[in-house]
C-alpha cells in the first residue's frame, strides 16, 4: 500500500485493512474511518493520535474519538477520528465576551479564542478582518460556534494542515499543486446547476416616514440561463443601517456578483495519491474535460485494490459575509466567498 500510518508514534500500517478520509473546505472538518485487524495488540482508544502519510508525504493528523470492536467473526476494530477541527468542537468558552466602544476587528478575537484553546494558527490573508459592531457578543458556546461567524464576516475559511496548524484566510491566493491527466484519471463527473443562481438584487435601506423617503436599489443581471424574460430570481437584503443610496448600490453590486452565475462542480477520481490540500488549485487535462479549479473537497479511500483519491473542484458554500458601512454592519449570505479564484475550462 502507498501509505504509512502511525498510532501514537508507532507504525501500525500492517494492521490497517482499509480506511477512508474526507476533508471539506465548507465545514473546515477532516475525518477518517479505519478498519483494523482484530489481532492487534495496540490500544486504539479515544485520545490517541493517528498520523497519516500517503506517497511519502504527511497528509493529516487525526485524534481518535470513537473505537468500536466486534467480538464475533474476525473481531475487527473500527475507529473514527477528526483533524484539528475536533479541538474547535470540544473546547467550550464558558464566559461571555463583548466588543466595546473601541474599534475591534474579527482577527483579534479569532486569535484571542484560538490562543485560549492552545491552537496554533496562521493567517494567509492580509488585514484585520471585518469591523465588529459595538456590543457584539461572543462566547458561552463551543469554540467552533464562536469562530464561525467571525470567519464568515471576514470572508475567511479555516482548515488544518498536516500538523494541525489552523490555516485562516480567503481563497484569493491558491497554489497550483496538482496536474492531473488521463494517465491516472479513473472517472470525471461534471455538474452544472442553477439552484443558487439569482439574477436580481434588491436592497431595502432606511425608511424615513417624516420625509417620505426610502433607500432602495434594484440591480438586474441576466445570466443567459433564464427560461424566459419573466424568469426573475431575486435576492433581497433589508437593513435600516443602509442610510445612503451609494451604500445600497454597492451592496446590490456585491450581491449580484456572487449570485448571477451557475454552480459548476467537477469531481475527479484518480488512482493513487495527490499531494494536494484544501484551498489549493488543480489542473485537469483530459479527453473528457480540461480546466482548473479550487480544491474544495478531498476524499481518499485505501482498500485491498489500492488507493484512490477523489477531489471536488469549486464546491460553493453558504457563507455569511459582512459589508461594513458607517452606520453599522450589514450582513448577507453568499454561496461562496467573493475572493474565490476564477473558473476556467475547455469543453470538448
Amino acid at each position: 500500500m502507498d501509505c504509512s500510518i502511525y498510532l501514537n508514534g508507532v507504525n501500525v500500517t500492517n494492521e490497517i485493512v482499509e480506511y477512508k478520509r474526507q476533508h471539506s473546505l465548507c465545514t473546515g472538518i477532516g475525518t477518517i474511518t479505519m478498519f483494523i485487524k482484530g489481532t492487534t495488540a495496540h490500544n486504539y482508544s479515544p485520545g490517541g493520535t493517528i498520523v497519516l502519510y500517503e506517497g511519502g508525504y504527511k497528509m493529516a493528523t487525526y485524534f481518535i474519538n470513537t473505537m468500536e470492536r466486534q467480538f464475533q467473526g474476525n473481531g475487527s476494530i473500527v475507529i473514527s477520528g477528526l483533524d484539528g477541527s475536533k479541538l474547535l468542537q470540544d473546547f467550550f468558552i464558558d464566559d461571555l465576551y463583548q466588543t466595546d466602544n473601541n474599534e475591534t476587528y474579527s482577527k483579534y478575537w479569532i486569535s484571542f479564542f484560538l490562543n485560549m484553546a492552545g491552537i496554533s494558527h496562521t493567517y494567509i490573508s492580509a488585514g484585520n478582518g471585518t469591523l465588529l459592531e459595538k456590543d457584539y457578543g461572543m462566547g458561552m458556546s463551543t469554540l467552533s460556534d464562536t469562530l464561525n461567524p467571525l470567519l464568515q464576516f471576514s470572508g475567511w475559511y479555516i482548515r488544518f494542515d498536516p500538523d494541525n496548524v489552523a490555516i485562516i484566510g480567503d481563497l484569493a491566493e491558491s497554489a497550483l499543486t496538482a496536474n492531473i491527466t488521463d494517465s491516472t484519471i479513473v472517472d470525471i463527473a461534471k455538474s452544472d446547476n442553477d439552484q443558487m443562481m439569482r439574477n436580481r438584487a434588491v436592497v431595502w435601506g432606511q425608511n424615513n416616514p417624516f420625509l417620505n423617503t426610502q433607500i432602495i436599489s434594484v440591480l438586474d443581471s441576466p445570466t443567459g440561463y433564464e427560461t424566459s424574460a419573466q424568469d426573475i430570481r431575486s435576492v433581497v437584503v433589508s437593513n435600516q443601517n443602509v442610510t445612503t443610496q451609494a451604500q445600497a448600490d454597492y451592496i446590490a453590486q456585491e450581491v449580484i456578483g456572487e449570485f448571477a452565475k451557475l454552480t459548476q462542480t467537477r469531481v475527479i477520481r484518480t488512482a493513487g495519491t495527490l499531494h494536494s490540500f484544501l484551498g489549493e488549485s488543480a489542473s485537469v487535462t483530459s479527453n473528457y474535460w480540461t480546466g482548473t479549479g479550487l480544491i474544495t473537497n478531498v476524499d481518499v479511500s485505501m482498500h485491498k485494490e489500492g488507493l484512490t483519491t477523489e477531489i471536488t473542484l469549486n464546491q460553493r458554500c453558504p457563507r455569511l459575509v459582512s459589508v461594513p458601512i458607517k452606520s453599522g454592519v450589514v450582513f448577507k449570505r453568499y454561496p461562496l466567498s467573493r475572493n474565490a479564484i476564477p473558473w476556467s475550462e475547455t469543453i470538448y
